[in-house]
């Protein structure tokens, strides 16, 4: 919130004649307008004021319990046991989300306390261990349920929640999938309002519990996260739900089925069938071939997408929807692959006819850059294959290579200091092994002591006059930083922006819908580690003329994540939960 806004709040409160006047609907614009953090301080000024501002802003206070600590909410529980029975009546959300190391269990004086919690609409208790107990004393009227699974069934018995809008689960303590199959006795149970479900560790005998128990009619999105399922049975669980319009999927390691099938599984196509129970990819066409070798040799770890129903579906044969979002992460930690997934999952745009209108794309892939002469012929390269996602907006890609290109070798840390300007490599100043932004002084430090035996002046002074390349390039505000705490990154990335701004420029020649190209920036020894990240913006006025700006995350380091849609405003937005 602006700073007059409130120091206008702050004389109200000294004034609170004016704050009587105002009607109950600003009074809760006025509150709202402040995050979780901040609301807690204006309600218990509120209920300082006065007796009418009071009985406002009780019930407010004690609507959300969001807490970071088991003692917290055993402290408020004996707070709320010692104030009047209305006080349970004004609680509608409760949150409890710990760290791992802090797994615990409720007491049995918490079960018993959360039956009174009788308008509770939000419970969330992250790593808080939970059995069919816990679910049995919480009320029926639960819209948004979240919970750590570390009961004797494979899914919890939630069939008493008949308004449940939101279902979040991570398992725990799980033993062997069970294979045999099951018998399923009672009918299942429909939950009609139920539109997210989202399962980590999720089981095949997990998965066959929901499909054999619950009934969901308008579920929207589905998150199942390290799924231990065999895919056949996750392919028949959303083909089973045609509403589904958001679907993340990571798959088991050395597992990943592969992307032919998934095609026609985010399409809606009959042209396959299930062929075993134990046949991981567990499809086979009955029309037609796979369209190409490179395509069928693409193995995906993780998958996320949106879609939407097609209006003429007739247009396409045998495909329901269009895909807008798409995130594809492709396995390559088998020793005997060493492809190039990267191009062939770019090349998906003019292949599959699902892709065609598809704006947002995120690709975790791998590729041979010794195919390249340059980093220039790979900017080329995927400006061609741009061409044919004619629709899209968004892209982020991190690839990772096992060689480098020529210009982008690799050098131990050390060789920083014998470079004559290794700030002009292409090569990001990271750690090879840990990603982390090299300092200069980092370069010393990792020096071994036979190196430095009989040549510590020598390296002194190259260090000393790597630091004066870096503020005579980023600019004399370095030259007050202390030198442990001068990086190359801020150096890097000025005598790099204009090489990329001109590569970004030309990726909108060829794509000219793009808006936002964001490059997650590879680690030499690590497949999976994520360097720093470069976001570059592309924006027009009125006249057409382009303008593009960028923004280097060298220091705070966000992984890539492969989701979608609102899963992905979740990860980038979380809520706060202490107060």
């Amino acid at each position: 919130m602006s700073r007059p806004v409130t120091r206008s709040i702050s004389l109200m409160l000294n004034n609170p004649s004016k704050l009587l006047l105002l009607p109950t609907e600003m009074l809760h614009e006025v509150v709202d307008s402040f995050d979780d953090y901040e609301r807690g301080n204006v309600l218990k000024a509120f209920m300082g004021t006065n007796h009418h501002l009071r009985t406002f802003a009780l019930p407010l206070f004690f609507r959300a319990m969001h807490l970071n600590k088991p003692a917290l909410f055993h402290i408020m529980i004996q707070f709320l046991d010692e104030s009047p029975p209305e006080f349970y009546a004004y609680v509608r959300s409760v949150k409890i989300h710990l760290a791992l190391a802090d797994l615990t269990s409720f007491r049995a004086s918490s079960l018993n306390a959360l039956k009174k919690f009788v308008n509770l609409r939000v419970f969330e208790a992250s790593f808080v261990q939970c059995t069919q107990r816990l679910l049995n004393v919480l009320p029926p009227c639960l819209e948004e349920l979240e919970i750590s699974w570390c009961g004797k069934k494979e899914f919890p018995d939630i069939r008493a929640f008949t308004r449940l809008r939101s279902f979040r689960m991570i398992t725990f303590n799980r033993r062997n999938d069970r294979i045999i199959p099951r018998l399923y006795h009672e009918p299942p149970v429909v939950l009609p309002r139920l539109t997210t479900l989202s399962i980590c560790l999720i089981s095949h005998a997990c998965l066959s519990d929901i499909v054999n128990q619950y009934v969901l009619p308008n579920l929207r999105i589905l998150k199942l996260e390290y799924a231990v399922a065999r895919p056949r049975a996750i392919y028949q669980f959303i083909d089973k739900h045609p509403k589904l319009r958001e679907v993340t999927v990571a798959f088991q390691p050395f597992g990943a089925p592969r992307l032919f099938p998934i095609t026609l599984m985010m399409g809606g196509s009959d042209e396959w069938k299930p062929i075993s129970v134990d046949t991981w990819d567990a499809f086979i066409l009955t029309k037609k071939e796979f369209p190409c070798e490179t395509w069928n040799d693409i193995l995906v770890q993780e998958m996320a997408f949106t879609r939407v129903p097609l209006e003429n579906p007739t247009i396409v044969p045998s495909v329901s929807y269009s895909i807008r979002e798409l995130a594809l992460m492709a396995e390559d930690t088998a020793a005997w692959r060493s492809g190039s997934d990267f191009p062939s999952v770019m090349r998906l745009g003019e292949s599959v006819p699902l892709f065609r209108d598809v704006e947002l794309l995120t690709v975790q892939a791998v590729d041979s850059w010794d195919r390249l002469a340059s980093f220039s012929d790979f900017m080329r390269e995927l400006g061609t294959n741009l061409k044919i996602w004619r629709r899209l907006k968004k892209l982020t890609i991190h690839v990772h290579s096992p060689v480098p290109f020529a210009e982008w070798a690799s050098p131990e840390v050390q060789a920083y200091l014998h470079a004559e300007s290794p700030l002009k490599s292409c090569q990001a100043p990271l750690s090879s092994y840990t990603g982390q932004p090299i300092s200069v002084q980092s370069l010393l430090d990792s020096l071994p002591g036979v190196v430095l035996a009989g040549h510590n002046e020598e390296f002194q002074a190259r260090a000393a006059d790597l630091h004066r390349q870096i503020i005579g390039i980023a600019g004399d505000d370095f030259a007050d930083v202390p030198f442990r705490k001068v990086y190359l990154a801020p150096a890097w990335e000025k005598v790099h922006s204009n090489t990329f701004a001109a590569a970004v420029n030309y990726l909108v020649t060829c794509c000219p819908t793009l808006e936002e190209f964001t490059w997650f920036m590879p680690v030499a020894n690590d497949m999976f580690a994520q360097g720093p990240r470069w976001v570059w913006e592309i924006s027009k006025d009125t006249q057409g003329n382009k303008f593009i700006r960028s923004d280097f995350f060298w220091r705070s380091r966000r992984s890539l994540s492969i989701v979608v849609g609102k899963e992905l405003d979740r990860i980038k937005h979380p809520p706060c939960f202490s107060r």
